[in-house]
């Protein structure tokens, strides 16, 4: 959450493939106690770029889906804020798509084939 302060990650699914999940408790600095966060558990295989407070996840959904989140977190909550889509069809051409929130809603701003 890029408080500074020390937080708890566990795996909680490790599959043969990508998409890891994780478990987390982020620590309160009020109570000083770690409490369970289930909004960050559906992020899968995040990375955390300290310098952009931002979370950064690769996913994959199968054999023809894949794609990359950008999370922004307020009020200790990661908020979805761009993501980029790549899907490929039976005759192998691959559908790119972007996408962006704009007022609290993901909306796509731009598809291409190849």
């Amino acid at each position: 959450d890029f408080d500074r302060n020390t937080d708890i990650r566990l795996v909680e699914f490790q599959p043969a493939g990508p998409g890891v999940t994780f478990l987390y408790w982020i620590y309160n600095p009020t109570t000083e106690h770690f409490e369970e966060n289930k909004y960050y558990e559906k992020i899968i295989s995040p990375e955390f770029d300290y310098n952009k407070r931002q979370i950064n996840a690769t996913w994959r959904h199968g054999c023809c889906e894949r794609g990359n989140d950008t999370y922004k977190v307020e009020n200790g909550i990661p908020l979805l804020v761009e993501r980029y889509t790549v899907q490929t069809d039976l005759d192998g051409k691959d559908y790119f798509e972007h996408w962006k929130t704009k007022n609290g809603e993901l909306k796509l701003i731009e598809k291409t084939v190849e």
